[in-house]
């Protein structure tokens, strides 16, 4: 069976599955609960992960959860002023491999210019002498990019200061499926 065929045969049974109802009120507008900044590693899905509807979680993905990027931050701002979605959470996942990218050398086509956004997490890592250095690079890289939303945006730090929102960074773990809160 090809990729796509895959993919079609999933859809039919979604729609065996899902509320014709659900999907008929999401065509109303959506209203999602939180704006998950997440990494675009296949087993880590928010959607899943946090047992949630279509419509209940605005998902931003992309390889390690990078927030500095322009559509990456308009996607962000546009929940934020728009949709008004109370809840952000930066989450990252163990073993990330755009994590582990940011420790290796000449790295092909933009793949090196998507680790650059790391680099001073590792740097940060590195001097900080700890044992297990890929761990706490992926933990310091959740605290690292939800720095840089809030350094870079000033919608969501608009609000932030009126009480409007809530950030948070979180951290998956693939060996246990659990999400922890980060620090």
């Amino acid at each position: 069976m090809s990729s796509i065929d895959f993919l079609l045969q999933g859809n039919e049974r979604f729609l065996k599955k899902i509320d014709k109802k659900e999907i008929e009120n999401l065509t109303k507008g959506q209203h999602p609960k939180a704006i998950i900044v997440g990494c675009s590693d296949s087993r880590v899905t928010p959607e899943i992960i946090f047992d949630q509807k279509l419509g209940e979680i605005f998902v931003v993905r992309i390889a390690g959860h990078i927030s500095v990027e322009a559509s990456v931050l308009g996607s962000i701002e546009y929940a934020v002023e728009h949709l008004r979605v109370p809840l952000i959470v930066v989450l990252g996942h163990t073993n990330c491999g755009a994590v582990k990218g940011a420790f290796e050398r000449d790295l092909p086509g933009h793949i090196g210019k998507l680790v650059a956004h790391i680099k001073p997490v590792r740097k940060k890592v590195e001097e900080s002498k700890v044992r297990n250095v890929l761990y706490e690079a992926v933990r310091e890289n959740v605290r690292y990019q939800m720095n840089k939303i809030l350094e870079m945006s000033e919608i969501v730090k608009h609000a932030l200061a009126e009480g409007k929102l809530q950030m948070y960074s979180a951290l998956y773990d693939l060996a246990t499926g659990k999400v922890e809160l980060i620090l």
